[in-house]
């Protein structure tokens, strides 16, 4: 039976591709994230994944969201100080669907933090040369995640 634990966001596309456009030719030491790649991990449940059933019946595709840009951060860094470079996004919507998936999943990473990954294996020097290009462009601007859409686990979780 094929279970399902991950349930992701799309990022409207024109914000996710000026982002991109913006960090592409920063030569970093990490990864920026393709413009279509970009998304937000809505819920990650390693313990109970899902009966592919249940994520068609309680799959909200067609739900927009829109969230505002906080800030700009680095999450699940490393011990040589590598991690990802994110959006934090403040959207009552999303936490709203994040709390309606929590009454039949549980997130593997507390607490739950909205966000969307502009790069990954970045540096600290990475970051905060990112955050310098993109400020102006991102915070307290509006974005749009749509599409909601629920998969597997990779193999290595």
């Amino acid at each position: 039976m094929i279970k399902l634990g991950y349930v992701s966001l799309r990022v409207e596309l024109n914000f996710a591709r000026n982002v991109y456009k913006t960090i592409k030719n920063l030569a970093l030491d990490g990864m920026p994230i393709k413009a279509h790649d970009m998304h937000m991990t809505l819920m990650y449940d390693k313990e109970n994944p899902i009966p592919i059933e249940n994520a068609k019946a309680f799959g909200q595709p067609q739900r927009v969201h829109d969230g505002v840009v906080k800030e700009i951060s680095m999450l699940g860094i490393d011990d040589t100080g590598r991690g990802a470079v994110v959006l934090i996004i403040e959207s009552e919507s999303i936490a709203e669907r994040h709390e309606e998936l929590s009454f039949f999943m549980k997130h593997s990473f507390d607490p739950f933090v909205p966000h969307i990954s502009v790069a990954y294996d970045a540096t600290e020097d990475d970051f905060e040369r990112i955050k310098q290009a993109i400020s102006v462009l991102v915070i307290g601007k509006s974005v749009v995640l749509y599409g909601e859409s629920f998969a597997e686990l990779k193999k290595e979780d």
